[in-house]
């Protein structure tokens, strides 16, 4: 998460070394400053997700190691991202950057997704036996799942669109499932469904 802060920081040199003010370079760089809180806002989703997922878990297989890993990475590169969004101007490598920074969501949710998965289907995993991990996880997952996919035809279909609060929307799926299945039984038979597809 501090990674994302770098940007910003590079901006702020650049600034003072030209003499702008704290206004204008808070006006020029409203898109960077939107897209650095965004990244933020979606990160701590993701890892309220991978939080959860582990606190299930009392042992890790050698795929659920390597996926972690990967799920770092790309984390880590969500900054690169982040910056490319605002500063590629021009209309092919805005929709470059745009690919590209809802392609690493994409990346990033399929990679927690599978994670969930094979922890729920490998009960030498579970920390507390034939008490399988909650499905809330995989839940919302695979509503952001769906979502990005749309986003990301929008991103190639649609000229110029505002992806930047296609995806505040998106930050709000795991508050809004955590609402609703306080309310309905969402979660439990979302568990059910995905536990005959998986084969439990």
């Amino acid at each position: 998460l501090t990674l994302l802060i770098l940007p910003l920081m590079e901006g702020v040199q650049s600034a003072s070394e030209a003499h702008i003010s704290a206004y204008d370079y808070f006006s020029e760089n409203g898109q960077l400053l939107l897209a650095f809180l965004l990244s933020f806002f979606i990160i701590n989703q993701y890892w309220r997700v991978h939080e959860g997922l582990f606190q299930y878990v009392r042992k890790y297989s050698e795929a659920i190691r390597r996926l972690n890993a990967f799920f770092l990475l790309l984390i880590v590169f969500l900054p690169v991202n982040t910056a490319s969004v605002n500063q590629l101007d021009n209309d092919d490598g805005a929709v470059f950057a745009h690919v590209l920074y809802v392609g690493n969501l994409l990346l990033i949710t399929i990679t927690l997704l599978v994670m969930n998965l094979f922890v729920r289907k490998d009960p030498h995993m579970w920390s507390t036996q034939h008490t399988p991990p909650t499905s809330l996880g995989i839940l919302i997952l695979s509503v952001g799942f769906i979502f990005l996919c749309v986003t990301m035809l929008v991103v190639c279909l649609v000229p110029n669109p505002n992806v930047l609060y296609m995806l505040f929307l998106l930050g709000l799926v795991n508050p809004l499932v955590r609402f609703l299945e306080g309310r309905y039984d969402l979660v439990q038979s979302f568990g059910n469904l995905v536990d005959r597809l998986i084969g439990i």
